[in-house]
């Protein structure tokens, strides 16, 4: 990956270090992009950040973000160009202390023209030319309408060329999944998902089922080779999913807000119940981080288990376990929390072991507590 010029640094010192089942005080060493070693003091005494006691977490991984879609259309008569949306968006990230974006484009033609096809095209593309020299590392999530044809040839296009990370098939029809719709029979689209499914495991690309709102939908769609579930709709939902060893994702607002903003299954109630494998960003990523120590704030699981929801563990699921964690090894990609109006923000972010991102600078370390929105 080729960034911007920016500060590299060769270690950073005074931090609580939230490795993958403790928090410790101390310092870790960066060299050639990747942490070298983690322990109680500095080893070299140039080009490093004194963290003022801040928490030090992995950088953020985040599976599903659409927040393109609001840089390149802000209002639904107001489009910007697809750089711009790109180039903010990629900031956004930055800010909110997320290294790795698994970019949500939705190939899909709706009848408002919120979204179409045409326009996921060139923003797929504007992805692809751009993330080469941007802050933070992008990787790609290709949305498909599996109820209408053109969405279909491009997705298996994609995977025949293996530019996507992950891949999921959506039904926007009222019935929602595998059900008759602009003229294709409920058994064609079985057979549609099914082909897609079986592409992507040829490439080793995961691929995912959205908003499954009952244990026989979970069934039917992992028959079909699904073994990603994002946003499950109901709590059986998400038990099926467990219960068939497959990952299940949901959603960094819904757990910030404390429900789901459409009266559906309450992420807290997920993780709390052990039901769920990650956390993504959805449309908003500034609520990522917030999400993560809301979640330790409230006990429903420790820190460390909280960061590792939105780092390790959805880059386990989609196989980039280069990153996500504080270890020898890892890529130096991390992120330094202090408190900021009494919210956890990211005031450094670190992309192979280059500073990224520096907001006003603050020495108050966070209380754990997050206010609902």
């Amino acid at each position: 990956m080729s960034t911007p010029r920016t500060q590299q640094l060769t270690g950073i010192d005074n931090a609580r270090i939230v490795l993958s089942d403790r928090v410790v005080e101390g310092s870790i060493e960066l060299d050639d992009g990747h942490i070298t070693a983690v322990g109680p003091r500095p080893i070299r005494r140039i080009g490093r950040l004194d963290a003022h006691g801040g928490y030090l977490i992995p950088g953020l991984v985040d599976l599903h973000s659409d927040a393109i879609e609001r840089q390149w259309q802000p209002r639904p008569s107001a489009e910007f160009e697809p750089a711009l949306a790109f180039v903010e968006t990629d900031r956004h990230f930055a800010l909110a202390g997320i290294t790795t974006a698994v970019d949500a484009v939705a190939f899909i033609d709706l009848d408002a023209g919120s979204r179409s096809i045409d326009r996921a095209q060139r923003q797929w593309n504007t992805i692809r030319q751009l993330r080469g020299n941007a802050l933070i590392r992008h990787e790609l999530h290709l949305r498909c309408e599996v109820t209408q044809p053109r969405s279909v040839a491009i997705a298996a296009d994609a995977l025949r060329r293996s530019e996507a990370r992950l891949v999921s098939a959506m039904d926007h029809t009222p019935e929602e999944v595998i059900q008759a719709s602009d003229g294709v029979s409920a058994a064609k689209t079985a057979t549609e998902i099914r082909a897609l499914a079986a592409q992507a495991r040829q490439h080793g690309i995961r691929f995912a089922s959205h908003d499954d709102p009952t244990e026989a939908s979970v069934q039917a769609m992992a028959d079909l080779g699904v073994d990603v579930f994002e946003f499950p709709v109901t709590i059986g939902a998400a038990k099926a999913v467990a219960e068939l060893g497959l990952a299940s994702v949901v959603g960094a607002p819904n757990l910030l807000r404390g429900r789901s903003h459409i009266d559906r299954l309450a992420a807290a109630d997920a993780i709390a119940a052990n039901l769920a494998s990650a956390v993504c960003s959805d449309y908003a990523p500034a609520a990522l981080l917030r999400a993560v120590f809301k979640l330790a704030a409230t006990n429903i699981c420790d820190l460390p288990a909280a960061v590792a929801l939105a780092s390790a563990r959805p880059a386990a699921i989609v196989g980039l376990d280069d990153r996500g964690v504080i270890r020898p090894g890892a890529l130096a990609d991390l992120v330094l929390v202090h408190d900021h109006h009494g919210l956890p923000t990211a005031t450094h972010t670190l992309v192979n072991g280059q500073l990224v991102m520096q907001a006003a600078p603050t020495r108050n370390p966070p209380s754990l507590q997050v206010s609902p929105l």
